[in-house]
């Protein structure tokens, strides 16, 4: 996918930042991939996101999430099927991760044992390269089950997609910090540096955007302290907020309340004078900060 540094003329008198806004799903939380000063020197500086295949495999090329599956459209299960299937085998609940089934031996309950075979061991020495290399009929022995990788993306639980990546995310929480109930005062992260961000551009191509440290502080130098304020990115609330300090971490020892905060990150600070905003922020129904851009030409 394309990835593109963002740019823009300090000298040119519209180009900039637009408003801060509040929003709900800030840019800077979602699933971004930091990019480390080590990975700065690769392809522009950039070590490029995991294509969704990579995703789905292990560092050794094994499939990550497997299926349990029945053969020639079977029911799941059926009224002498083992405790275990009747467990595992249901759909939507019926993928795991390859560590989840190294651990089933050890993991079962005396009901899900009623049946087996104790010689079988079945998914004893899973390796998890594909169906050819090993006997599927004897991975789940004495099962009318079998195994089969997962190879669509979409189609792992949410519950399991934090274990989709070999990389080490970075997970920053960008909510809003409330500093001063009585005062309704609240600060959070504006931008943080080296993010890759998800965007769209206007022939409808994915790309990804990122910010150096260097152009963060010239954006934020042009903002000033006198501009507008947004909610959602759509109604303009100029004057329901007054920023009261704007600064760069850490060059100012102050990590706006988010834990392990990458130096160069943009912080902001606001005072709220409306009743109706104070709620939302207290509901959490807006949680940070985003930035709208504008670059002539």
């Amino acid at each position: 996918m394309d990835i593109r540094e963002f740019e823009f003329d300090e000298n040119e008198e519209l180009d900039g930042i637009k408003a801060i806004s509040f929003v709900t799903y800030p840019a800077i939380e979602k699933d971004f991939i930091y990019l480390s000063s080590q990975n700065f020197l690769k392809s522009k500086g950039i070590d490029k996101p995991e294509t969704d295949t990579q995703k789905l495999l292990t560092k050794d090329g094994n499939w990550k999430f497997w299926r349990m599956a029945t053969r020639g459209g079977q029911s799941p299960t059926i009224d002498t099927s083992h405790g275990f299937c009747k467990n595992h085998a249901v759909p939507p609940n019926n993928i795991y991760h390859i560590d989840e089934i190294r651990r089933w031996n050890q993991n079962l309950s005396n009901d899900e044992k009623k049946g087996w075979i104790e010689e079988s061991n079945f998914t004893r020495d899973f390796k998890g390269k594909g169906e050819s290399n090993f006997n599927m009929d004897q991975q789940l022995y004495n099962c009318r089950h079998f195994l089969t990788p997962v190879r669509d993306i979409r189609e792992v639980p949410p519950q399991k997609e934090y274990l989709l990546s070999n990389r080490l995310k970075e997970v920053i929480k960008v909510n809003l910090s409330i500093t001063n109930k009585e005062q309704r005062i609240v600060k959070g992260a504006a931008m943080i540096p080296n993010i890759l961000i998800y965007r769209i551009d206007e022939y409808g191509k994915p790309f990804y955007i990122y910010f150096k440290k260097e152009t963060i502080k010239k954006l934020k130098e042009k903002y000033g302290f006198n501009r507008n304020i947004t909610i959602q990115h759509l109604d303009d609330i100029t004057g329901n907020a007054i920023l009261l300090n704007s600064w760069i971490y850490p060059e100012v020892n102050d990590d706006c309340g988010i834990k392990n905060m990458k130096d160069g990150t943009w912080c902001v600070e606001y005072k709220i004078l409306n009743d109706k905003l104070w709620d939302v922020i207290k509901k959490q129904n807006v949680k940070g900060f985003s930035v709208e851009i504008i670059v002539s030409g």
